[in-house]
């Protein structure tokens, strides 16, 4: 009995033992940045004991998510991990006594600017009253002033100019002053804002507590999530239709304002989706039906014509070039940067940048380049001239880079000239994809209605129009374009179309009325397309959708 219970109260005592408390700085060695948040991964290098150790790691952002903390370990220590806690750090005490010192001195302060402010006006009042001394003459000429003889005057004069002078010094002298006590005030303001309010500048504390079997060395690894990061992908878009190339840069563009900076880190980006539009213009149907005239207050309007989805092919990559500033960060030298490592992790796509980065919790946007891909293109024209004249030069090419973009705006050159921004969609590996690469001002397109003639035969009304679309080509070399205009489509009996003529023949023509030609054009060529058609309807009716 005795033996058996002597045992018990050992455990007993080795159970009660308190655990060794070490406190013990950690590094920032990598950081994956997501859309809305980060993950930081630090590390820090502990000798260990044998028994129960207790590891903390404080001074880390109180944003942290408590949840997220993972912890692992590596060395000639064995250890096993009995449990991860995270709390807040004590908010340091409120120093009474400097409260009511700061508050004290503020309001002596104010009464002293107030006083400033006096002397102020009244000096203000002194100077319009010194501008405004003038003699009085009578009506006649030669009469003496109301100051009397010359000497007199100069005397007067004199006194004025003097009296404005010092109240000029005067004020300025008060101006300074007054300056001062604004400053003075606002940091004293500042100083009682931070002593009221320290949980804003409080902490967290990772405590790992460790039970120790064997001594030695460990490195502690843990990670956590933060808010208060994201990034944006760019690009700069360079075409190079001699050598049939195109050349994308990528770039991530991290903003972070977590509270801890960023320094000499491993840094990778995870590929998120970003909800980014804009095309090129595009053409709907035109569909024709009767003119119903506005509902009466309080009674419902008949529903809208349906519209149905744009011809396949109209859309591409990108939206409508403009000759607008580049995006605001500076352009990489692209020999410079160093292809990103892709990996995979479920369906997220993540690109370590090779060399470590610096990234402070500044708010800024710092943007970090990613890698540099040529791809092979060919490159060929487009427009859409009843919406715009303008034609748009367009690069078709396959993603054989091993890794997907992720959509976000580019800036657009064509060898070394800016041309404007545009924007990327979503674009995975092996994907094809036609991306618009801006205006092209060697390559002029009019549309002009030639026609539109209306005539009344019994009780039909019928309209007869003609369009003209000219296209030229002032490059010095030959061009391929797709042109794409419409003709309306009738969606009531009532409503007859008739297409008369379209020449050439369309490469493309869609039940929707979308029509499309794909025309070779040589060095300073030029070329037309007609389209004319006529549309009969009952002449006590309105149409509406009517060119």
């Amino acid at each position: 009995m005795r033996s058996s219970l002597k045992i018990f109260l050992c455990v007993a005592l080795i159970v009660l033992a308190p655990a060794l408390a070490l406190a013990v700085s950690s590094k920032i060695t990598s950081v994956e940045v997501y859309l809305d948040r980060a993950q930081v991964t630090r590390t820090a290098d502990v000798k260990l004991n044998r028994g129960e150790v207790e590891v903390n790691f404080c001074g880390l952002p109180a944003s942290l998510d408590n949840r997220s903390v993972q912890v692992w370990g590596s060395g000639a220590a064995k250890a096993t991990l009995e449990g991860v806690t995270v709390d807040l750090e004590p908010a340091p005490e409120v120093p009474e006594g400097r409260v009511a010192d700061l508050k004290r001195r503020i309001e002596e302060l104010w009464d002293q600017k107030k006083l400033i402010e006096e002397k102020r006006m009244a000096l203000a009042i002194t100077i319009r009253m010194l501008a405004d001394v003038r003699p009085e003459r009578s009506h006649r000429s030669d009469s003496k002033t109301s100051w009397g003889n010359i000497a007199e005057i100069e005397r007067i004069a004199m006194a004025v100019v003097g009296g404005l002078r010092d109240a000029f010094s005067d004020d300025r002298r008060l101006a300074a002053e007054l300056r001062r006590t604004d400053l003075e005030i606002n940091a004293l303001n500042k100083e009682l804002k931070k002593i009221r309010r320290p949980s804003g500048d409080r902490t967290k504390c990772v405590t790992v507590n460790l039970s120790v079997s064997r001594a030695g060395s460990m490195k502690v690894t843990f990670s956590y999530l933060l808010p208060g990061a994201s990034w944006k992908p760019l690009y700069d878009i360079r075409a190079l239709p001699d050598e049939e190339e195109i050349e994308i840069t990528s770039y991530a563009q991290i903003i972070q304002r977590t509270g801890e900076d960023w320094t000499d880190v491993s840094l990778s980006v995870s590929t998120a989706k970003p909800h980014i539009g804009g095309t090129p213009p595009k053409l709907d149907p035109l569909y024709l039906v009767f003119y119903h005239p506005p509902a009466p207050a309080g009674t419902a309007a008949p529903p809208p014509p349906p519209r149905m989805a744009p011809m396949d092919g109209e859309g591409v990559t990108g939206a409508e070039m403009a000759p607008e500033e580049a995006l605001e960060e500076e352009v990489e030298v692209a020999a410079e940067i160093e292809a990103a490592q892709v990996r995979s992790a479920g369906t997220a796509v993540f690109f370590e940048v090779k060399q470590k980065k610096t990234i402070p919790s500044d708010g800024e946007p710092h943007r970090v380049p990613i890698a540099v891909d040529k791809l092979s293109a060919s490159f060929e024209h487009a427009s859409w001239p009843e919406a715009k004249s303008i034609v748009f030069l367009r690069a078709k090419t396959k993603n054989e880079t091993g890794h997907p973009f992720v959509a976000g705006k580019a800036n657009v050159f064509v060898g070394p000239s800016f041309i404007g921004t545009t924007n990327i969609d979503d674009w995975t590996d092996t994907e094809e994809k036609t991306l618009s690469l801006g205006i092209d001002q060697g390559v002029r397109i009019k549309r002009k209605q030639l026609k539109r003639k209306e005539k009344e035969t019994g009780s039909k009304r019928t309209i007869a129009y003609e369009y003209l679309v000219e296209v030229k080509n002032f490059k010095r070399k030959s061009i391929t374009i797709e042109i794409f205009d419409r003709v309306p489509i009738s969606r009531q009996g009532d409503i007859e179309i008739k297409v008369e003529n379209i020449l050439p023949e369309p490469a493309k023509r869609k039940d929707n009325g979308i029509l499309m030609w794909r025309i070779d054009l040589a060095a300073g060529a030029s070329a037309e397309v007609r389209i004319s058609y006529t549309v009969r309807f009952p002449k006590d009716r309105r149409i509406s959708g009517l060119p």
